[in-house]
């Protein structure tokens, strides 16, 4: 249909811009375009096939001589979710890699967010699910893990609250079966709902005043798919 109308998808512009731009004989159409570009920048890197890196390759080449614009990516492989419209995370691993030689690799850390106490519980949870999984996929598909690596923890930037509060509610680690750990999490989350609603105490947005907590005051945010 699309041949016949003389029409091209996003996936047909990719990959016929990447047939032009990398032939060996596109000299001259790389030139004109690198002149008319001193940077290129590319948000979400995480999320980009091996064509369209083979296309900013091609614009913005890296370690090269030749005139040719900055390139300036940003992105963070452990939120790569895109593999169903063909990311590939190999290409995050290999294209940081060519950095780490020939640029210059920038850990954005910072985290504007969270209070500290849940940047520290992201920091140990995150590190060790990171470091579990790298270390599977480490042994059945290296170009595709992704570690743990010194630098990669959060820093808290908002300042310590008074008001906030952290705690981690276990439920049976036995438990294999789905229905049963969503039956098992909502039954210790209600049992400490409960538990706050008989025992503490909050100020009133209202007036100010000291009162007890109820059930209006609280809000649930659970994961549903």
């Amino acid at each position: 249909w699309l041949e016949r109308e003389n029409c091209l998808d996003t996936d047909g512009l990719i990959l016929r811009t990447k047939r032009l731009l990398t032939d060996p004989q596109a000299v001259e159409a790389r030139e004109v375009i690198r002149q008319q570009y001193g940077l290129l920048i590319i948000d979400e890197f995480q999320d980009t096939d091996s064509a369209q890196w083979d296309l900013a390759h091609a614009i913005a080449p890296l370690g090269q001589a030749t005139p040719s614009p900055k390139l300036f990516i940003v992105g963070d492989a452990k939120q790569s979710i895109y593999r169903f419209r063909g990311a590939n995370i190999d290409v995050w691993n290999e294209v940081q890699d060519k950095f780490k030689r020939k640029g210059r690799v920038l850990r954005l850390s910072k985290n504007f967010r969270s209070v500290p106490l849940i940047v520290q519980l992201v920091n140990k949870a995150g590190g060790q699910a990171f470091a579990d999984t790298a270390d599977k996929l480490g042994k059945s598909s290296p170009a595709s893990a992704v570690g743990y690596e010194e630098g990669d923890e959060l820093r808290p930037f908002c300042p310590d609250s008074s008001t906030a509060k952290l705690e981690w509610l276990p439920i049976d680690g036995h438990l294999t079966n789905k229905e049963q750990r969503r039956e098992e999490e909502a039954t210790v989350v209600a049992a400490k709902i409960r538990q706050m609603i008989d025992n503490e105490r909050v100020t009133d947005p209202k007036d100010g005043s000291a009162r007890r907590l109820i059930p209006k005051d609280i809000g649930v945010l659970a994961y549903r798919k």
